[in-house]
């Protein structure tokens, strides 16, 4: 949990939003306010620097994500390129609906890294993912050296995308 607690902090999600959104999501699972509130919203609070030594934590980078204890049974956290298996990791890929020659691509070169102690196959292959779905982006990021760096760039490259839509959009209407 804490690894999503400071991605969404990193990425701009206020505090009281962060507080909704989890006790939303763990009612689901049948968590009701009271327990949430003993349980949950202290560490939610810590995690933010509100609570405790007020420290200002840091959203953890794809080495320490990479690097952390592997999920057990009913855990959910670290990096898909390091923890899913072939097949998982298949599954998950084409969830983003990317070209099946490309996905080939990123799957074949992480294999073939993943022997290779210099490089970090699973940053390389996340870093892929990101190129494959915004065409067109610098590859002058930090994408694949930290999560909140792949949110980031995307937002970007959807603003982008979505400014430029909108002035050809007002210039067909302009040419009409």
């Amino acid at each position: 949990r804490l690894q999503l607690w400071l991605f969404l902090k990193g990425i701009g999600l206020p505090l009281e939003d962060s507080l909704k959104f989890f006790s939303s999501a763990f009612a689901k699972g049948g968590v009701t306010q009271d327990q949430f509130e003993k349980q949950y919203a202290y560490n939610i609070r810590h995690s933010y620097g509100k609570e405790g030594k007020r420290a200002n934590y840091s959203p953890w980078s794809c080495l320490k994500v990479i690097n952390m204890d592997k999920p057990k049974a009913k855990e959910h956290h670290g990096c898909p390129f390091e923890n899913f298996n072939d097949a998982h990791l298949t599954q998950f890929l084409r969830g983003y609906k990317i070209n099946p020659i490309e996905l080939n691509k990123i799957l074949h070169r992480k294999k073939e890294l993943a022997h290779d102690k210099k490089v970090q196959s699973s940053q390389v292959a996340c870093k892929m993912l990101f190129d494959t779905m915004h065409k067109g982006v610098s590859k002058d990021n930090d994408v694949g050296m930290h999560p909140n760096a792949f949110f980031n760039e995307s937002q970007k490259f959807l603003t982008e995308r979505h400014s430029t839509a909108g002035v050809a959009d007002e210039t067909m209407a302009e040419t009409s």
